[in-house]
């Protein structure tokens, strides 16, 4: 339920008196009215609606001097000078457009402001609107109970004036943010490195562990740019302070420069809540949409600073992000981070999805660490009134409740588990080399994107299902150790740890071609003398390559080497020696490698049918 409040303005005037050899109007009536907007419960300096006066039997392009009061039930909240002028505005309308009335609006105490000496022209008919604009309460302080903001008109003046609709409504005061967090990410002791060049790219293809926080207008306006109305003469538009902690040690925190939000070309999302893996990308003009930038030197409390990007002008172009900044973190494990509204659509209720990669070395402590977000609107002030120096807009740092009921989507994601990792020729334990072909079995493994890293760096896939993931091992990782193996499924990460060996020979079943190129096979058996070509995996350089065959060493092979065009393939091409002892027509193979650092290993053995 969206919570919303009251907020009375009582406006009261004072004391109508000629201007100069200006007739004094017998028998001026005035309507009060206002456009009330929503305004957030949260703001400490809320732009309420405009009081508008509707005047008329005023003497015909004559003129009076009114004085106003204003009382609010709430502190105002607008810039303040040394002699306590306020930064709202009057003018006044005779039908040729507002003009701006010069007598300045003074902070006569917390909740009350007067305007004094205000010099209202009529038209020739004797009619003048009077506006009272940028009027800024304290909108935390209101009833939750009552969800209007209220006006009580009154003017006084020499001769009788009457008053219609002496009460208005002129705002009303609901939750401006709502949050949620895609899933707590618990760091695993194996550690966490970053991607080689600071882009989302980068670090989500390097499998980098990532978390991701949301956030969501509590009404369609909620978030609003600089350049908003409601941001007249404000230091800056709409920021979201984004809150982390938990931290391993030595964490730095890496986040997009610039975030596109859930209505733009395309929305900045990590893969949370089944929207695309992308850095995101936005069009300038045409549609708003809503577009958060970072703030670069923004304090603890989201005030300062300046954001890092700046939107073009309509017509400019679509553009796509992908840079990351760092975050780094403290002793305690907590940092933060600013984002100020960009752009935003003002008839549309918006989302932004934040990513967070997290980035830490290996844990040797046994502790568990699980990182947790939370945002709420900024800057945040403990400046409750109208002052001088304190940020316009500003907010009570209320943590935002949940988005989840507001946009249902919010189903805990399947997590991905895993059984075995192995090489992909012989599916046995410890078989797991650089550079070669490993299998991953399990359950949950297919999704919409799916991520799999070894220490870090990205694997690449050849073939996934729900239960089965081949992917070819990066080359880069080091080896022999133990290794952490990542599998991320829309976000959703799991771990394994392996040993990669540094050789590890397996021959994928029938996989063997006789010398005219046919499947080795019973009924197409090869003849003694020729050669057959065999795949497998798990083959490294720099070992020294040997063939079993018929259980006894027949020496190296013709040529092996990388599989052409087929990375993480290898090759070995066996002369078939005369004189086996074979039974039948068939007898048995292995491809062996050793170094003068490791043993030798043999391939689990496979079927070659002969024939002399």
């Amino acid at each position: 339920m969206l919570q919303s409040s009251l907020l009375t303005i009582i406006a009261l005037g004072a004391a109508l008196a000629p201007l100069g050899m200006a007739q004094q109007s017998p028998a001026l009536s005035c309507t009060t009215r206002s456009q009330p907007p929503l305004v957030r419960f949260e703001g400490l300096a809320e732009r309420v609606g405009d009081v508008v006066f509707d005047c008329a039997g005023g003497t015909p392009n004559g003129q009076v001097m009114l004085n106003f009061a204003l009382f609010l039930n709430v502190n105002f909240a607008n810039r303040i000078d040394a002699a306590n002028h306020t930064d709202i505005a009057i003018t006044a309308d005779t039908g040729e457009g507002p003009v701006t009335m010069s007598a300045p609006a003074v902070l006569v105490n917390a909740r009350e402001v007067t305007v004094d000496g205000v010099a209202v022209p009529f038209s020739s008919k004797g009619t003048v609107q009077i506006r009272i604009a940028n009027i800024r309460g304290n909108a935390s302080q209101v009833n939750p109970l009552q969800p209007f903001i209220n006006v009580t008109a009154s003017i006084g003046g020499s001769t009788v004036l009457a008053i219609t609709n002496s009460t208005a409504e002129v705002a009303q005061a609901v939750t401006g943010l709502y949050s949620s967090e895609a899933g707590t990410v618990a760091c695993n002791q194996a550690g966490s490195a970053p991607a080689a060049t600071p882009s989302f790219g980068a670090f989500m293809a390097k499998g980098t562990s990532v978390d991701n926080v949301r956030v969501t207008e509590g009404f369609a306006y909620a978030l609003a740019p600089k350049t908003d109305l409601q941001n007249l003469h404000a230091d800056t538009g709409t920021r979201i302070l984004v809150q982390y902690a938990g931290a391993p040690p030595n964490t730095v925190f890496y986040v997009p420069d610039v975030v596109a939000g859930s209505n733009a070309t395309q929305a900045t999302s990590a893969g949370a809540y089944g929207v695309p893996v992308s850095g995101g990308r936005y069009t300038p003009g045409g549609k708003n949409s809503l577009l958060l930038a970072r703030v670069y030197g923004a304090d603890a409390n989201g005030a300062g600073g300046a954001p890092a990007y700046q939107p073009g002008a309509p017509g400019s172009g679509t553009v796509s992000f992908d840079k990351l900044g760092s975050v780094p973190t403290t002793a305690d494990g907590t940092a933060f981070v600013v984002y100020e509204v960009m752009g935003a659509a003002n008839n549309e209720r918006e989302s932004a999805q934040i990513p967070v990669f997290i980035t830490f070395p290996p844990l040797a402590d046994g502790l568990t660490y699980n990182v947790s977000e939370q945002a709420s609107l900024a800057p945040v002030s403990a400046v409750a009134e109208a002052g001088r120096t304190a940020p316009i807009p500003r907010f009570s740092g209320a943590i935002a409740a949940s988005d989840c009921p507001i946009l249902g989507d919010c189903t805990v994601p399947t997590t991905p588990a895993l059984r075995s990792v192995t090489s992909s020729a012989n599916f046995s334990a410890g078989t797991v080399v650089a550079g070669s072909l490993a299998t991953i079995m399990g359950a949950n493994l297919k999704g919409g994107q799916v991520v799999v890293a070894f220490g870090g760096e990205p694997g690449t896939l050849l073939y996934n299902d729900a239960n089965q993931i081949n992917v070819r091992v990066p080359a880069e990782v080091p080896g022999p150790a133990r290794t952490q193996v990542l599998v991320m499924v829309d976000g959703v990460r799991a771990y394994d740890v392996v040993t990669l060996k540094p050789f590890s020979p397996g021959v994928f079943a029938g996989a063997v071609l006789n010398e005219d190129n046919s499947v080795n096979s019973a009924a197409q058996p090869a003849r003694a003398g020729t050669i057959v070509q065999v795949w497998g995996t798990g083959i490294a350089p720099g070992g020294a390559v040997t063939v079993m065959m018929g259980g006894q060493s027949i020496g190296a092979p013709v040529w092996w080497g990388e599989a052409p065009g087929i990375p993480g393939v290898q090759q070995v091409n066996i002369r078939i020696p005369q004189g086996l002892q074979l039974s039948g027509n068939a007898t048995t193979f292995s491809v062996c490698e050793s170094s003068a650092a490791a043993p030798q290993v043999c391939s689990p053995e496979r079927p070659l049918n002969v024939t002399e």
